[in-house]
This record gives C-alpha cells, structure tokens and sequence, in this order.
C-alpha cells in the first residue's frame, strides 16, 4: 500500500465513522417502530397522515392516555422485536377476522393499527 491510498484509506474510515452515532441511532429507534408506526400502513403512508390519523382516533376513541395505549398494545406479549412485530400482525390480522375496525377520514384501520398510530401522535406533540 503506498503513501496515498493509505491517506485516502484513512480519510474514509474517519469519515464513515463521523456517521456511526447515526446508524446506530437509526437501530434504535428502527427497534421501537413495530409499536409506534403500524407496519403495513407505514409502507403506503407518510409518518405525518399515521400521525394524523393517530390523533383524530384518539379524539373519537377516548383512548387519549400514552401508558394506556402502550399497555393495550402489549399485554400478554413478551419478547424481543421481531416477536413483538409477529405479536402485532397477529393482533391487526384479528381485529380484521372479528370486525374490530375503525374508519378515519375515510381508512379502514383495525384497532390495533388505530393505536399505533395513536401512540405514534404522542411523539409529535
């Protein structure tokens, strides 16, 4: 390796370390998105209209209360986050099966999904 790849090698290794506090960031907050944005709705909506929706439930609901929307979406659940993430498709898939659904501003959301978006409206206050 001579003297200039060396430099150059070094000048990228600085650099890409400048990002590392960010992607690791990134991991933890990617760690709590299966609870405070609904996966499905997440890939189609922007965070802003999941927060819109989120609040207008939580005005129609009465669910207007974080600690009670966090115990609501993970009772009887205990795990890491992929299992959390199988734990909430699971509970979304029920509420479909048995008719536990809201309609907002025209979007059919299961009850879980409406909490998630919900608890997700609290990080924009």
């Amino acid at each position: 390796m001579n003297r200039i790849t060396f430099i150059e090698t070094i000048g990228l290794g600085t650099i890409l370390l400048g990002f590392a506090p960010g992607i690791i960031s990134c991991e933890k907050k990617s760690s709590h998105r299966s609870v405070w944005e609904p996966e499905e709705l997440a890939s189609i909506c922007q965070r802003e209209q999941l927060v819109l929706l989120g609040s207008k439930y939580r005005e129609l609901s009465g669910e207007n209360n974080r600690d009670t929307l966090i115990e609501l979406l993970t009772k009887n659940f205990s795990g890491n986050s992929e299992e959390q993430k199988k734990y909430l498709r699971a509970l979304v898939s029920d509420d479909f099966r048995t008719n536990q659904t809201v309609v907002i501003d025209g979007w059919l959301l299961s009850r879980t999904e409406a909490r998630q978006c919900a608890l997700l409206s609290f990080t924009s206050e």
